[in-house]
């Protein structure tokens, strides 16, 4: 979290997919949720909510980062890769400063 403000929870928050916002705003916060490429539903959901509670006005969607996991013990007891693409999906939550 970059600013500790203590903020009511928004009720409404504005998503900003591929633009900025055309109003001055400032970044209070980088949320990520770590999941499956499939989880990508819930886990924004989950941010939008951290952001809400936050009373951030709007999120930013940010770049999604995409990863392997697992190293682990094979069924001879040798070490191998467990396959699993894990992604981290962010969003900046930001409040408006012309309000």
């Amino acid at each position: 979290m970059y600013d500790p403000t203590t903020r009511p929870e928004s009720k409404n928050l504005d998503i900003y997919d591929t633009k900025e916002p055309d109003r001055p705003y400032k970044v209070i916060a980088l949320l990520t949720c770590e999941g499956a490429p499939k989880e990508e539903a819930p886990m924004t959901a989950a941010i939008f909510y951290r952001a809400r509670k936050m009373g951030a006005d709007a999120v930013l969607h940010s770049d999604t980062s995409f990863g392997e996991s697992g190293i682990g013990v094979g069924g001879r007891g040798g070490f191998g890769f467990l396959s699993g693409t894990r992604c981290v999906f962010r969003a900046r939550a930001i409040v408006y400063t012309d309000k």
